[in-house]
């Protein structure tokens, strides 16, 4: 059994932390572009829908546990990592991690933001 230590939004260094992104394949996007453009809109609607109704309401919970293996005590008593409501990304975040990565050798070569990070599909 776990006991947890801090909450991340205790922790200054992990406020805005990014812990992960949406990614598309090349493929997807060269040959379905309107498809990935709908997705991310729908993807966008439902972090609206959680942050209006709030992620540990009664109506999110019953929809989360629908699909995930969980339960709602569980749910209800997790930590969930920020997501911003219009689905940006944290791009100052993702980019000190990679910093990181290459202050720790784990990574060779640092590229540029707009390099990997495509926000048009964030666009209606």
């Amino acid at each position: 059994m776990g006991v947890r230590y801090a909450a991340t939004a205790e922790i200054k260094a992990l406020e805005r932390f990014q812990p992960a992104v949406i990614i598309y394949s090349g493929t997807f996007i060269a040959g379905r572009r309107d498809v990935a453009r709908r997705w991310m809109n729908a993807y966008v609607r439902g972090l609206r829908f959680v942050h209006d109704k709030g992620l540990k309401s009664d109506e999110v919970v019953a929809i989360i546990i629908k699909h995930v293996r969980s339960t709602a005590e569980d749910l209800r008593a997790s930590w969930p990592p920020y997501l911003a409501p219009d689905g940006r990304p944290d791009v100052a975040s993702i980019s000190a991690q990679q910093d990181w990565y290459a202050q720790m050798g784990m990574i060779q070569k640092k590229v540029r933001m707009d390099q990997v990070l495509d926000l048009s599909f964030l666009r209606p």
